[in-house]
């Protein structure tokens, strides 16, 4: 299970990825993430308490949508993003140990590292403050008094 750049639930499964569709209190249903781009109507139906996949509908478009590289592209990036924001390593350090865990195939389909490294800037630069500074009374005067 991961996410989507909107952050979404995502699920891979056989190099296939589904978006969820909709989810009631037994089953969650997704959709393959190619359905409007190559009309793929496959399906998953998985429980929501073990997320075991109860069942299989349809039959997928073609065996190019299932593309292995943009699945670590996506991991790459979520792993790029959570270090971004958690940690207070250095820009190069974050590039460096991210890049190390893909291989070569991947990195060929990067884009350039300067902008990877923009990317890792403007990340920590709109988690700069903790959402509970921004609420705080100390922060509200400070608000009040520079206006």
């Amino acid at each position: 299970m991961t996410i989507t750049t909107k952050g979404r639930p995502l699920m891979v499964d056989d190099g296939y990825s589904y978006v969820k569709d909709r989810q009631t209190d037994l089953k969650t249903y997704w959709r393959c993430e190619n359905h409007k781009h190559f009309n793929c109507h496959y399906r998953l139906h998985t429980c929501n308490v073990t997320n075991d996949i109860l069942e299989r509908k349809g039959t997928h478009v073609s065996n190019r949508n299932r593309d292995t590289t943009k699945l670590l592209l996506r991991k790459f990036d979520e792993k790029l993003n959570e270090r971004a924001t958690s940690t207070q390593e250095t820009t190069d350090t974050i590039l460096c140990q991210c890049l190390t865990s893909i291989p070569d195939t991947v990195r060929a389909r990067l884009p350039a590292l300067d902008h990877v490294k923009r990317k890792i800037r403007k990340r920590r630069q709109n988690h700069h403050l903790p959402h509970l500074f921004l609420t705080t009374a100390i922060f509200q005067a400070c608000l009040q008094y520079y206006k």
